[in-house]
């Protein structure tokens, strides 16, 4: 899952990525990849790293909220299923079209999802990675999730 946008500090404590939607990253990453304010950039954060519950209400894609500050959060649809044995994977669509991929091992909340199923799709900062997004033409998919090619989304 990339998670694309420019990067942005809001204080010594916070920074962001994204312009429709943003996301937060650990304190100093920035620094230690290099990226100043204004750069693109793509937070990256692993299917099994992602975290889904069934949600109530709206969808909202516009604002991610923050748990105690300690989470990044989006909100979709589960769209497909796939049973992998101990796990379980689930393609989630997202509002703007874009789409997430997240494994959940059998027996953990979240395992017993179906396709249409509202969720709330969230991840800890600490588990995703800040790089350089050097693919992003300037301007563009900022806030956006780059989902995974067919291809990928099959394994």
């Amino acid at each position: 899952n990339i998670f694309t946008g420019r990067l942005s500090s809001a204080g010594d404590t916070a920074t962001r990525v994204g312009e429709r939607a943003t996301w937060s990253v650990a304190p100093g990453a920035p620094g230690r990849v290099g990226l100043a304010d204004g750069a693109s950039a793509a937070i990256v954060v692993r299917p099994e790293r992602l975290h889904l519950e069934r949600l109530e209400g709206a969808l909202s894609f516009d604002r991610p909220t923050m748990d105690a500050g300690a989470l990044n959060r989006v909100d979709g649809v589960v769209g497909d299923v796939v049973y992998l044995g101990s796990t379980r994977k689930y393609v989630v669509e997202l509002s703007d079209g874009s789409r997430a991929l997240s494994r959940v091992q059998v027996g953990q909340r979240g395992d017993d999802l179906t396709p249409g199923t509202r969720v709330s799709t969230t991840w800890a900062i600490k588990h995703g990675v800040l790089v350089p997004d050097d693919a992003a033409p300037s301007g563009s998919g900022a806030g956006t999730l780059r989902g995974p090619t067919p291809a990928a989304a099959d394994a």
